[in-house]
């Protein structure tokens, strides 16, 4: 159990970041449909400041259920195991039941009325953003309530960088940085949609006025992605593998066969302020994981890395991903994000979300992918230079 003066000094800590982060603030005063959750530690029981019984015995059986799945879709036969991808969706569904519970609470406390058109932000820290709360199921038999709502996650971050600017830097293209890895050379890592993606999402970008650079196969070294980082583009998009190092980072698997990990982001970029949408298309980027030297969970994963660099979105995935569904997962994202009037982010990623449910996947990808930043927000809000022109 935490004590209160902890308990104090988290909620004042997001205060802060509210009160510096004009976005963030003016989301705050948001009514209606475009709800903001908050979510504080739930050892000591307070989730938007409503006492909360039991919920550190609940947290205790998502974690166990939840790191069971993870295990069984994380084995090599798991593809060909029929036994093991039942298994596998069974802990899912334990999961989200279990987070389901939490959840009612939440609803009935706040008074929150939640359908199809609702917009919910779950405001995590470092403690609340290990549960994974996209997959709570509110109401036995139904599905997660990710595919329900439009839901996301908004991160307080322990040191923000805010991006400024200029006039020049507003009269410019918006910018991209696209990867795409098939690894041909290695028979173990070998995939066949990375590259085909990167194509697809870089000209999708560019036909909507951003300037692109696409790095392919062995041209996506780790110091041709740092060098394309440190322009500060507005866009990073991966595809490829991700890893748990043994450092105990999240890792991203590169062309000459090295690794950047998500604890190496703010050394590499420097000065430079991190992209505003990342999306890291890949496996395990947005698990969370307990650091194997003190029992505690590092804060360093993907999404704390960038977002404290001045990242306003992060896309990750929870678990191993499969390679197909994955790709058409993030170009239904960014087709509908850059052609469709008035989408929001919550909406566009739910939809890509629904998409993706219908391809025959015993990875459950479109379940899978988190996303990071504003629910109720449209692209022109998050790239001031977006549309140009």
């Amino acid at each position: 159990m935490r004590n209160a003066s902890i308990d104090h000094n988290i909620k004042a800590r997001a205060n802060d970041f509210f009160r510096d982060n004009e976005m963030m603030h003016s989301l705050m005063l948001r009514t209606g449909k475009q709800i903001e959750c908050n979510l504080i530690d739930p050892d000591s029981a307070q989730i938007a400041s409503i006492d909360l019984p039991n919920v550190k015995q609940q947290k205790t059986k998502i974690f166990r259920s939840f790191k069971k799945a993870v295990k069984l879709v994380s084995s090599i036969d798991f593809e060909k195991n029929l036994d093991s991808q039942k298994r596998f969706k069974k802990e899912l569904i334990q999961t989200g039941e279990e987070g389901g519970l939490i959840f009612k609470r939440i609803r009935k406390n706040l008074d929150l009325n939640l359908n199809k058109n609702s917009y919910l932000n779950l405001i995590v820290d470092d403690k609340t953003s290990e549960i994974p709360w996209e997959l709570a199921i509110l109401k036995k038999g139904t599905n997660s309530i990710c595919k329900s709502i439009n839901l996301s996650r908004m991160r307080v971050v322990k040191n923000q960088y805010n991006r400024w600017y200029n006039i020049d830097q507003l009269r410019r293209k918006p910018k991209a940085l696209i990867i795409g890895i098939n690894y041909e050379n290695d028979d173990d890592l070998n995939l066949s949609s990375p590259e085909k993606e990167a194509d697809n999402i870089s000209h999708l970008l560019e036909n909507a006025g951003f300037s692109v650079t696409t790095l392919i196969g062995n041209e996506a070294s780790r110091k041709a992605i740092v060098k394309g980082l440190k322009k500060e583009v507005d866009v990073f998009h991966f595809s490829g593998h991700g890893d748990l190092s043994k450092k105990n980072d999240n890792s991203l698997i590169v062309s000459d066969g090295t690794m950047i990990n998500s604890s190496d982001i703010g050394h590499l970029l420097g000065n430079a302020v991190s992209p505003k949408i990342v999306y890291l298309n890949a496996c395990l980027t947005s698990l969370e994981r307990v650091n194997i030297t003190d029992g505690k969970w590092d804060p360093y994963t993907w999404a704390s890395a960038f977002l404290e660099k001045g990242s306003s979105v992060f896309i990750g995935s929870l678990w191993p991903i499969s390679d197909y569904p994955s790709s058409k997962f993030a170009e239904r994202f960014y087709n509908e994000l850059l052609n469709k009037d008035n989408s929001t982010l919550g909406r566009v990623f739910r939809n890509a979300r629904i998409k993706t449910m219908k391809i025959n996947d015993p990875y459950n990808t479109w379940l899978s992918m988190l996303l990071y930043g504003s629910s109720f927000v449209p692209l022109e809000k998050i790239i001031p230079t977006y549309p140009y022109g």
